[in-house]
């Protein structure tokens, strides 16, 4: 990866950049043998200006990027009996025959992004910041299937363009009181869409229209702070299904004559069209009930269209070795959510604790098909829709000791699962070492530096309290240590995603 930065002095205000970058990756290796034909091929490069005027500040950049991925030889299925005969093996058929090597033969994915961008923003006394962005987007991806040596071309090619549009404002804070401020945004957005497709079935091309507005203020105090949001969004989306692929569809029950419109005449292609109106809202608040303790308290509802995939996916691909199948009458996905926390900074130990909770309406999802004995069958992206209910429940604690004598920097010691351990005092490592499980799940740990040796240390598990012990055999010279984030662990990595 290189980086050139340029601020001609016969130009004030003007700063260019050049980069570009590049790698080659051989193909990956389990334990016991090789993934054949895994190996990655990348390379990208952008150009981008900035210029400064005034009160704006004015953007324009483009970057590309391309890359060839392999698709590992394994993931081959012909049958449904293939493929449960797969899931019972130690090892793929042949496995023995692999090799790691860079070189990528088929089955193989060619990818390409451009991105061209422009951008102002202008500062208004008074008002606040007007930010205006257009964004143009080309995706070009390719997947090269094994076939016999007289086809030279790709099996699956898609290209898609994209233009992105969108106006914000950011005004400046209003003072209502000495104590009580007021701020915002708001903005409108924009994009237009075209898929085209051509190859083996598996997804019609699709056009797309959509807009949206949003607006998010914010009230805040000495002691509280209050946030809300609102986002209105709308989409359009035609998709020109083939009709053989059409009349499948709705023999098979994905799709019902009403949501497309019958197949007419002799037409070769049926358009099927989709109006989704979606409305995401969010409503959090902050308290701090002491110079120490602070409660918050979050509610949003996100709301999300289908994807292309979700609704249009009708057949298989090699980087998708099972026969998917979309939904195209599928509804927008709403999403409920509530999270409560409660959190402490005294001057020698943080923490906090978080608990959270979900209910999914329409809850998209690719999920086994099974026949009609109810055995599961070798569609394993059928796509359905229902309502689920989440619950998790968070906790974070951030143990702070207190120094005995200061040291520029401060001691600390970073500890993560399998990651190396640093033990130091500012810029000076007085050891180093490593944490990590063996095969039968019992931890191990070894810290040693100049004058600091310390033998292995064996633990049940990462915690605070193993921190301390590992820690408390190198304080021989009566030195604190500064331990941050000695634990972090959640039951999960938060509430579901509105994607």
């Amino acid at each position: 990866m290189g980086r050139l930065q340029v601020a001609p002095a016969a130009v004030p205000g003007l700063a260019v950049q050049f980069e570009g970058g590049g790698k080659r990756v051989r193909a990956a290796s389990t334990p016991d043998y090789p993934l054949d034909n895994t190996g990655e091929s990348e390379w990208s490069a952008g150009l981008a200006a900035t210029y400064r005027r005034g009160a704006g500040v004015y953007q324009l950049s483009f970057r590309h990027f391309q890359t060839e991925l392999g698709v590992c030889m394994c993931l081959r299925v012909e049958s449904a009996d293939d493929f449960f005969a797969q899931l019972g093996r130690r090892r793929p058929l042949g496995a023995e025959l692999y090799t790691s090597s860079f070189e990528i033969e088929r089955p193989y994915q060619a990818v390409a992004h451009e991105l061209a961008l422009a951008r102002a923003r202008w500062s208004l006394p008074a008002v606040g910041s007007v930010t205006s962005t257009y964004a143009l987007q080309f995706d070009h991806r390719r997947e090269f299937d094994v076939v016999r040596q007289a086809t030279t071309g790709p099996q699956f090619s898609f290209r898609q363009w994209t233009h992105d549009a969108d106006v914000a404002l950011e005004r400046v804070p209003v003072h209502v009181t000495d104590h009580l401020h007021l701020s915002g945004a708001a903005g409108v957005v924009g994009m237009l869409q075209h898929h085209g497709y051509a190859g083996l079935p598996l997804v019609p091309g699709h056009e797309a229209v959509a807009g949206g507005v949003y607006a998010l203020e914010r009230l805040w105090g000495h002691a509280y702070e209050i946030e809300a949001g609102l986002r209105y969004d709308y989409l359009a989306r035609t998709a020109s299904i083939v009709r053989r692929d059409y009349l499948r569809l709705v023999r098979s029950g994905q799709l019902t004559e009403a949501t497309c419109g019958a197949a007419e005449g002799d037409a070769d292609l049926v358009t099927c069209a989709s109006r989704f109106h979606t409305i995401s809202a969010s409503l959090g608040g902050l308290l701090r009930v002491s110079p120490e303790w602070t409660v918050k308290l979050d509610l949003s509802t996100p709301s999300r269209p289908p994807n292309p995939d979700e609704q249009y996916l009708n057949g298989s691909a090699p980087s998708l070795p099972v026969v998917g199948l979309g939904q195209p009458d599928a509804s927008a996905e709403t999403t409920y959510s509530v999270s409560a926390t409660l959190a402490h900074a005294g001057p020698h130990v943080t923490g906090e604790i978080s608990a959270f909770g979900s209910y999914i309406s329409d809850y998209l999802n690719f999920a086994p098909a099974f026949d009609r004995t109810g055995s599961p069958g070798l569609v394993a992206g059928h796509l359905q829709q229902r309502r689920e209910l989440r619950g998790e429940i968070g906790v974070a604690c951030h143990l702070q000791l207190a120094a005995e004598e200061e040291l520029h920097g401060g001691l600390h010691a970073a500890v993560d699962h399998g990651a190396e351990v640093v033990v130091g005092a500012g810029n000076a490592a007085l050891g180093s070492g490593r944490l990590a499980r063996d095969a039968g799940g019992r931890g191990r740990g070894q810290i040693g530096g100049p004058g600091t040796a310390v033998g292995p240390v064996d633990f049940e598990q990462v915690d605070c309290a193993d921190v301390l012990g590992l820690l408390g055999a190198l304080r021989q010279d009566r030195r604190n240590f500064l331990i941050e984030e000695c634990f972090d662990r959640r039951s999960h990595s938060g509430p579901p995603r509105a994607r």
